[in-house]
């Protein structure tokens, strides 16, 4: 877009980590825009409407819907052709995972992602671990928290991994023996 005959806003880059909640001026700078109003007209197409809108001027847009909008947006570009959005690789390779499709029939099959597809070669062959938050492993498990850290102290259920002073995350492949381990209705977990 041309910027030199209206007034632009930069987008704003915090210091430290992205919130998981953000206005346009941060959310732009998520997205990798130089200016909010390039950001702001993109939204509804490429990127997603705020999800949260107090007045006209306090709309806050999630991280996660970024993320996906920006995922999206990676899949669908060839390879090789630059992007106005930054995707750190990490990003893009922590998303490679079996994934829920819809079939034609309506009902749900297990399937690559594009990503996996795009990518080709570059990742073939290659285990992909991801590290997953709390939510997500108390969604995978159907445990509550107070289950989890308790069946960690027992020494039953696998002990996160401390990624800084205050974020600790689950590797998923741990979660999945974890899950794998446990018996089947029926079976005896006994001597």
């Amino acid at each position: 877009m041309d910027t030199s005959d209206r007034k632009c806003r930069a987008a704003v880059v915090p210091p430290g980590s992205w919130p998981p909640r953000m206005m346009a001026e941060m959310a732009a700078g998520y997205c990798g825009e130089k200016y909010v109003e390039d950001f702001l007209g993109r939204v509804g197409t490429t990127y997603p409407q705020p999800r949260i809108v107090e007045s006209a001027k306090r709309k806050f847009w999630y991280r996660d819907d970024l993320d996906r909008a920006i995922e999206a947006e990676a899949i669908s570009r060839p390879l090789g052709q630059g992007s106005p959005c930054t995707v750190p690789m990490s990003l893009e390779t922590s998303r490679i995972r079996k994934m829920p499709v819809i079939s034609s029939q309506g009902r749900r099959e297990t399937d690559e992602t594009p990503l996996t597809a795009a990518r080709g070669s570059i990742l073939e062959g290659v285990d992909v671990d991801r590290f997953l938050r709390l939510k997500e492993v108390m969604a995978r498990t159907s445990l509550g928290s107070s289950t989890i850290y308790r069946r960690m102290k027992d020494g039953t259920f696998p002990k996160p991994k401390q990624l800084s002073e205050a974020c600790v995350r689950w590797r998923e492949s741990e979660i999945d023996r974890w899950m794998d381990s446990l018996p089947t209705s029926g079976e005896k977990t006994g001597t």
